[in-house]
C-alpha cells in the first residue's frame, strides 16, 4: 500500500489519487494540516501493534504501508487561542509527525524526509554539485555590504541576487502568497545593500542564459523540459516573475552525462525524486543552479505531457525506477 503524505490544499496529490485509482492501486492519503482535528493516532514502543492512524472516519493501519511518497506536509491547524499554549502545542505536534515518520523507516520513502532535510540546502548543493563535475556559478553569501560591492566589481557589473532559503513570505490574507524572486543587481541597487546587514543574502555572478532548463529525476529516470526564459523581458532574470506562458516548455533532450551527474547528485544525498533547474548558456554549457528536493512537477507534465506521474507510481510499487 502507498501512503500519501500531504495537506488538503495540494492538487499534485490530487491528480496523483485519480492516476493510483486509474490503475486500481491500492492507497491512503494522510494530510498534515488536519493531523490534529480530523485524525487520531497511536504509535508505541513495547506495547504491541498499536501503529494506526484514523483520518475522516479511515482506518489506516500503518502496518501494511510499503512505501510512501512524501509529499507536501505542512503544521497541523490548532484550535488554541493562548499563544505560549499554541507554541508548545506546535512543537509537540512536529515531533509526533517526526515520530509517525521514524515509525515508517523501514519502508520505501519518495524521498524520505530527512534526505530531504539534508539536500535543502542551496549552499551544501553547490558543493557536491561541483565535487560531481557540474558548471556552478560563483556565489557569495554574506551580510557584509563592502563583500557585497566587491563582489560586484569582480562579475564586472554582473550580478544577481537570490534567496538563501525557498524565498516564501508568510502570507498577508488567505488569498495572497508573497515571495521573492531572483534579481539581476545594477549598480544604483549597492546604496540599498545595507538591507543585507539584517537579513544575509546569496550573490551569484549572472550568467547570460540562450535557455534554462527544468530536469525532474524520478528514481533514475530524467525528465528535461525546456524553458524558452529568454523570449520575454520579464523572465529572463527569473522565468517565474509574470504571467504563466504555458508556451515557453518543451521537451528537450540533454547529454547522457549530464543525467548520470544529476542522478549521481541524488544518490549522494539519498534522494528518489529531485527537481533540478539549470542553464544553457550562450557557448552551450550547462550550469547548475539549484536542486529542489521536493519540488513541483505537476505542471511539467502538464506542458509537455511526459508521462512522470506513471513514472512515481511505479518507482513507489517497484521501489525502483
Amino acid at each position: 500500500m502507498i501512503l500519501i503524505v500531504s495537506n488538503e490544499r495540494d492538487s499534485a496529490s490530487d491528480l496523483f489519487v485519480e492516476s493510483l485509482k486509474k490503475r486500481d492501486l491500492s492507497f491512503q492519503r494522510l494530510n498534515t494540516d488536519v493531523l490534529m482535528t480530523d485524525a487520531s493516532f497511536n504509535i508505541g514502543v513495547g506495547v504491541g501493534s498499536v501503529n494506526h492512524l484514523t483520518q475522516y472516519g479511515r482506518d489506516i493501519d500503518l502496518n501494511k504501508i510499503d512505501s510512501v511518497w512524501y509529499r507536501r506536509p505542512v503544521l497541523p491547524k490548532l484550535k488554541i487561542n493562548s499563544v505560549v499554549e499554541k507554541k508548545f502545542a506546535e512543537r509537540e505536534s512536529l515531533a509526533t509527525m517526526d515520530a509517525l515518520w521514524v515509525s515508517l523507516v523501514d519502508k520505501f520513502w519518495v524521498s524520505s524526509p530527512y534526505a530531504i532535510k539534508d539536500a535543502s540546502s542551496k549552499f551544501q548543493q553547490l558543493l557536491v554539485a561541483e565535487e560531481l563535475g557540474f558548471n556552478i556559478p560563483e556565489t557569495l553569501i554574506t551580510n557584509d555590504v563592502d563583500k557585497v560591492s566587491e563582489f560586484f566589481e569582480s562579475c564586472h557589473g554582473l550580478m544577481l541576487y537570490k534567496s538563501v532559503t525557498t524565498g516564501h513570505l508568510s502570507s498577508v490574507s488567505a488569498k495572497t502568497q508573497l515571495m521573492t524572486y531572483s534579481r539581476k543587481i545594477e549598480a544604483t541597487d549597492l546604496s540599498k545593500m545595507v538591507l543585507v546587514k539584517n537579513c544575509p543574502g546569496m550573490f551569484q555572478k549572472y550568467i547570460e542564459k540562450e535557455h534554462e532548463i527544468r530536469a525532474t529525476v524520478i528514481g533514475e529516470k530524467v525528465f528535461s523540459a525546456k524553458i524558452d526564459s529568454q523570449k520575454y523581458p520579464e523572465k529572463r532574470v527569473d522565468w517565474r516573475k509574470g504571467r504563466y506562458i504555458k508556451e515557453i516548455f518543451s521537451v528537450i533532450e540533454i547529454p547522457r552525462s549530464l543525467e548520470i551527474m544529476l542522478v549521481n547528485f541524488m544518490r549522494r544525498f539519498g534522494l528518489q525524486f529531485g527537481a533540478f533547474d539549470l542553464i544553457a548558456d550562450k557557448k552551450g554549457n550547462f550550469v547548475f543552479l539549484e536542486c529542489n528536493p521536493n519540488g513541483e512537477w505537476a505542471w511539467v507534465e502538464d506542458c509537455t505531457k511526459m508521462p512522470m506521474t506513471n513514472a512515481l507510481i511505479d518507482l513507489l510499487i517497484n521501489k525502483s525506477c
